[in-house]
């Protein structure tokens, strides 16, 4: 059998600055694929990136660290 299938669009962003807004992470991560939702949570420094095609979240995610804005 292959690779059990990523069915989870949503990423978790920790540790987000709060320079960082949702115009930016909708723009950082929509290289990888169409967004459909984002949501910055400034008090916590979290925010949620949801992709419309759950498999492009897991493609975002072979890539070790993000670096947006550094």
């Amino acid at each position: 059998m292959g690779e059990p299938e990523f069915t989870n669009p949503k990423l978790v962003i920790n540790e987000i600055f709060t320079e960082i807004n949702e115009r930016i992470l909708r723009r950082y991560f929509s290289a990888y694929s169409k967004i459909k939702h984002v949501v910055v949570y400034f008090s916590k420094a979290i925010a949620f990136v949801t992709f419309v095609d759950p498999s492009k979240a897991q493609n975002s995610l072979q890539q070790q660290q993000h670096i947006i804005l550094g």
